[in-house]
């Protein structure tokens, strides 16, 4: 798994308009006929707001309003097609290992793919907090659980 910085991080809280979190673990994958690199953040999109118990295709979130340019989605286009689909949203910036540590929703991450990179240019879902980390969805793999340190 590669390592994230926490450094300047924009985040997407989701689905705090729902009463409670849906007990899988696992959200259901996005189709994989898909192609990957651009579709990060609407899979990131997807995935939470199927962790949430919300119900939809992902076919439904390839629209230009959610995804305006051939590099992927931008912050908005993203906090817009939660919207659009009944979630509520926030962008906060600057988080921080102590806000991940208390995570009780998932939230969107706006990540450099690694450290050496000088661009934010990556989504992936942090989807709770445990004990020692954060459980990360970075589609297409697994669900992991990772160190804050590495997050």
């Amino acid at each position: 798994m590669l390592r994230r910085s926490l450094l300047a991080v924009i985040g997407l809280i989701a689905c705090l308009s729902l009463p409670a979190l849906a007990n899988a673990d696992e959200p259901a994958p996005a189709p994989r006929h898909v192609a990957f690199g651009a579709y990060c953040g609407l899979r990131s999109v997807y995935a939470a707001i199927r962790y949430c118990g919300g119900s939809l295709d992902f076919t439904s979130l390839l629209k230009f309003d959610y995804l305006g340019s051939a590099k992927g989605s931008s912050a908005e286009e993203l906090i817009r097609a939660a919207r659009d689909n009944g979630f509520w949203t926030a962008p906060i910036d600057n988080i921080s290992e102590n806000f991940l540590s208390d995570l009780r929703h998932p939230i969107i991450l706006h990540v450099k793919p690694d450290l050496s990179s000088k661009d934010y240019d990556h989504f992936i879902v942090c989807l709770r907090s445990v004990p020692g980390g954060v459980r990360v969805l970075d589609a297409p793999d697994p669900v992991v659980t990772q160190s804050l340190g590495t997050v």
